[in-house]
Order: C-alpha cells, then sequence, then structure tokens
C-alpha cells in the first residue's frame, strides 16, 4: 500500500468511524483533498471532544496558553488528525476545486494556490465573485526564461482563479459541492 492509500484510509476512518457517529446531521464535509477535511460542525463546544479524545489529534502546534486549555500533544504521529487553525475560528471558506481554496478565520485570511506569486493579488471577495459568478480571474505574472543561455523576462497573463473543475460540480445553489471521494 502506497502513502496516499494510507493517507486515505486515516482520512476515512476518521470521517466513518469517528466524526459521523459522533455528530450526526450536525456535521457536514465543506471540503476534502488527499490529506484534509474540512468540516462545518454544530456542536457547543468542540474544543472539549478533543480534549476528551487526545489520542486522535495533533495538537503540538497550538499556542502553550490556548483559550481552550488544548494540550500540546502527539507532535507529528502519522494518522493523526491536525486542526491547521491551530484554534482559530474559521469564519468563511470557499473553494473552487482541489488546487484552490481560501478561508477566512479570526483576524485574517488564509488563500492556498500552487503559485504563490499570483496568490498575493487575490483576495477573499475575487475566490467568492469567482465561484458566485462563475467567471475566470487572469493575472499578469513576469517569468524569468533561457533559451541559448540568454536569461531573459516575460510578462505572461495567466489564469489565476478558475471555477471549473473536473473532479466534482457546484449543485444549484452554489454553495455545496457533491464529492466523489465521500
Amino acid at each position: 500500500m502506497c502513502i496516499l492509500d494510507i493517507s486515505k484510509t486515516c482520512l476515512y476512518e476518521f470521517h466513518h468511524e469517528y466524526v459521523t457517529p459522533l455528530f450526526h446531521e450536525n456535521c457536514n464535509v465543506m471540503y476534502t483533498d488527499t490529506g484534509n477535511l474540512i468540516y462545518h460542525i454544530k456542536y457547543d463546544n468542540i474544543y472539549d471532544i478533543m480534549k476528551r479524545d487526545i489520542n486522535r489529534f495533533d495538537t503540538s502546534n497550538y499556542v502553550i496558553d490556548n483559550v481552550y486549555d488544548i494540550p500540546l500533544v502527539n507532535k507529528k504521529v502519522p494518522g493523526l488528525m491536525k486542526d491547521e487553525n491551530n484554534g482559530a475560528i474559521m469564519i468563511e471558506f470557499v473553494s473552487e476545486n482541489v488546487r484552490l481554496e481560501c478561508r477566512r478565520k479570526e483576524g485574517y485570511e488564509k488563500g492556498k494556490r500552487r503559485q504563490e506569486v499570483v496568490a498575493r493579488f487575490i483576495m477573499f471577495e475575487d475566490y467568492t465573485r469567482c465561484l458566485n459568478d462563475a467567471i475566470e480571474m487572469t493575472r499578469r505574472q513576469l517569468c524569468i526564461r533561457s533559451k541559448l543561455h540568454e536569461v531573459y523576462t516575460i510578462s505572461e497573463k495567466k489564469i489565476a482563479l478558475s471555477p471549473h473543475d473536473d473532479k466534482r460540480y457546484i449543485v444549484p445553489d452554489f454553495r455545496h459541492a457533491a464529492m466523489e471521494a465521500l
């Protein structure tokens, strides 16, 4: 079995054998990829559950004196889930496809792109506009090229955001995606 199969197995086990029985209809998967799940969970204090079941989570990146009193344990233990927000509450989330996501959490927003240079000029509102209006957004980028030992720069217009994705489809209300994986 390869590492991606192991990762998927851990993710599916966490979802189907832990989260779903625990929260039932109070939990929705908002996004998934090879190693991540983003949930919308309706529960008073999810951090009480994390403390109770601390053996399922890597909380080593939390602030030492975090407001939820989560212990800093299980650093880099394979197969455990990690809160990438380290206790900060995610207040908004947008994802056009598996390579593009943007989340706004308490205090700031974070976009994830393959080409981080382009991502610096893309705001959260651009992600939502791209998704809601079904438009592609382009940005100019400078590239350094070399041909026959001569180095030069060129300016290219690239697609920065696109609502088109062949891995899933957007259902009519444009807020939920039907994903093949789950």
